[in-house]
């Protein structure tokens, strides 16, 4: 990997990092946030002085976005979600933005594992997430899985983006992945 790939790869943490604080203090991440992560993406593609660079992060940014629309539309998470998965696919590129979710969200899912256990709210959570699929089955038509009121285990998915990143990015050092 080249020296740029890596500045890139580290602006790609600090800014995901940047969503996570955002997305844990105040549960959300503001578009002009959002914004300013796709310019940089794209921005760091010119030192490469190709068009498939750039083309290759307009189009993973814009499949990235895709995927976060459809996910959104399903009621798996918020919109500023969906708007975090744009920018990690404008600077992983067409090729690895999909790896890029795919990690994203296993280690989201590991993540809130991991919290449930240590908030002792995870017997409650798979009952509930149990009910709430037999309710579907009976009916034979999918509902939004709404939180529970005064439910204040959030869990901010600013966190499983950020950590996502890290994730990739130790696999790519330690030799797992290469790209």
């Amino acid at each position: 990997m080249s020296t740029w790939d890596w500045i890139q790869r580290i602006v790609l943490l600090i800014v995901t990092g940047c969503y996570a604080v955002s997305d844990v203090r105040t549960g959300k991440v503001r578009n002009q946030w959002i914004l300013a992560g796709v310019a940089a993406g794209l921005l760091l593609t010119i030192p490469k002085l190709t068009i498939f660079a750039f083309g290759s992060a307009l189009a993973g940014g814009a499949a990235s976005l895709f995927i976060g629309y459809v996910l959104w539309k399903l009621h798996a998470f918020k919109a500023g979600d969906a708007k975090m998965f744009w920018v990690v696919g404008v600077f992983a590129g067409i090729q690895k933005c999909l790896l890029h979710i795919v990690v994203i969200i296993l280690t989201g899912g590991v993540l809130a594992l991991i919290l449930m256990l240590v908030w002792g709210i995870f017997g409650k959570r798979m009952k509930r997430l149990g009910s709430y699929f037999y309710g579907m089955a009976l009916r034979h038509r999918p509902e939004v899985y709404e939180p529970e009121e005064n439910d204040n285990h959030r869990f901010a998915f600013g966190i499983a983006v950020f950590a996502g990143e890290v994730v990739l990015l130790l696999l790519q050092f330690i030799g797992v992945l290469s790209f």
